[in-house]
């Protein structure tokens, strides 16, 4: 009896471990691969890195055209991220949660702790060039409450 009950706790955590990032999928949010997340991630941490250096000139590449469009140079730029997203210069914690299934484009989900304690959840619009490189298409910063993230 207990190889049995081993053999299906085996089975079910395996499939509750393996079916999620293919069953939680709706059809349009399938193009977005494994490899295009690790690619929008490395993308998202090198703005966050260039941000905690205040290199906001590294920053400002990896906005997409239309973010470059509406702040036309790295000082109006800085100006915007200072005045408003100030959490996105150094937190003291980030966490990187993956694409939000909410959506039927690419959004990232990171979470993140300021110097004050405040927890956030920044969402991360996403675009692809033409070249096939990622670009951050703007970030939605929200509050959160409770200890954890």
């Amino acid at each position: 009896m207990k190889l049995s009950l081993a053999k299906t706790v085996l089975i079910a955590t395996l499939s509750l471990h393996l079916a999620p990032s293919i069953a939680d999928q709706t059809p349009k949010q399938q193009h977005v691969t494994t490899m295009s997340e690790h690619a929008i991630a490395r993308t998202i941490r090198a703005q966050l890195n260039a941000f905690k250096a205040r290199r906001f000139d590294l920053a400002y590449i990896h906005a997409s055209e239309s973010i470059q469009s509406r702040f036309p140079d790295k000082h109006s730029f800085r100006r915007m991220i200072e005045n408003g997203y100030e959490v996105l210069l150094d937190p003291i914690s980030i966490r990187f949660d993956g694409l939000d299934s909410r959506f039927q484009s690419a959004v990232y989900r990171i979470k993140l702790i300021s110097h004050d304690g405040q927890h956030w959840l920044a969402l991360y619009p996403m675009i692809v060039t033409k070249q096939g490189t990622w670009k951050i298409n703007g970030c939605r910063l929200r509050p959160l409450t409770g200890k954890l993230i």
